[in-house]
């Protein structure tokens, strides 16, 4: 049995311990994100990733759009020539 002094102190004890080892996790988790966008460079960041998407959705348009101009010149080339 402690007293309560002693368990009021120790409480105290044990709760700053933990906040301070949440912190030291999120702390961790950022630096090792940062590490790996900036130093190792073995992941994007959020802005190259929104970038590339970005730029894939224009090409997947842009092929979209010469698919449906190659059809139609396909169709216009057998209608004119009558060949396929």
């Amino acid at each position: 049995y402690t007293g309560d002094i002693a368990a009021h102190k120790l409480g105290h004890i044990f709760r700053a311990t933990a906040a301070w080892g949440q912190q030291a996790f999120s702390i961790l988790g950022q630096d090792a994100t940062e590490y790996f966008q900036q130093e190792g460079q073995d992941l994007p960041v959020p802005a190259a990733v929104r970038q590339f998407m970005h730029e894939v959705d224009e090409l997947r348009d842009d092929a979209a759009r010469l698919e449906t101009r190659v059809a139609r010149l396909h169709q216009r080339i057998k209608t004119t020539t009558g060949k396929a």
